[in-house]
């Protein structure tokens, strides 16, 4: 990304963000990445161009869709934006890949911001994605169908399955998952869907 192009998204991104405070500001590593997570929950949605990935907490009856792959355990799946796709385009695609699960009852609860604290991993001009800044929005959803018995072999799912909160908090969640699972809940338990209606899911 060209200095112009960043001085504009830092601009555009202080602008948003403008009065408001993470409720998580955490330190990040990818690989041999650092990055700085800050979690807003904001149910207006961020400038488009800077959100390349979409996730999702998905809850049924008090409990809580988690996925495992082999590093560990997520309350949330989801992936990267393709040009043409909108938010909730990508969000129903990538919980069926990753999950099998076909979603609706979707809320957004907020976004991620991610900033680098270092160099690009590759030479700027070679380096695919939004630097230094990016943002993940963060929805939460209801399941309506398992569309799929196991999730897409390139999916970043290993194996998913509904777990009550008695285990769900357990699990080594980071600050941001928190966060958002306890906004996740709070939601459903004010507005709750008519998922109690619905026949119980296999």
């Amino acid at each position: 990304m060209g200095t112009q192009r960043r001085q504009t998204m830092e601009r555009e991104l202080a602008a948003f963000l403008r009065g408001q405070t993470p409720l998580a500001d955490e330190l990040v590593l990818w690989g041999d990445m650092r990055l700085r997570a800050r979690s807003y929950l904001i149910p207006n949605l961020p400038p488009l161009r800077y959100v390349t990935a979409v996730r999702a907490i998905v809850t049924h009856q008090g409990a809580v869709l988690v996925v495992r792959d082999p590093e560990r355990a997520h309350i949330w799946a989801g992936g990267r934006r393709q040009p043409s796709e909108t938010v909730i385009q990508t969000l129903r695609r990538e919980m069926l890949k990753e999950t099998g699960w076909a979603v609706d009852g979707i809320v957004r609860l907020g976004f991620q911001h991610f900033q680098h604290l270092g160099p690009p991993p590759a030479a700027p001009a070679a380096y695919p994605y939004l630097y230094p800044d990016f943002l993940r929005a963060i929805y939460t959803a209801a399941p309506t169908q398992r569309v799929q018995a196991k999730p897409d072999a390139e999916g970043f799912g290993v194996s998913t399955a509904f777990h009550p909160l008695s285990q769900v908090y357990t699990l080594n969640l980071t600050p941001g998952e928190r966060c958002f699972l306890d906004a996740a809940l709070q939601l459903r338990a004010t507005t709750p869907l008519a998922l109690e209606e619905m026949q119980e899911l296999q």
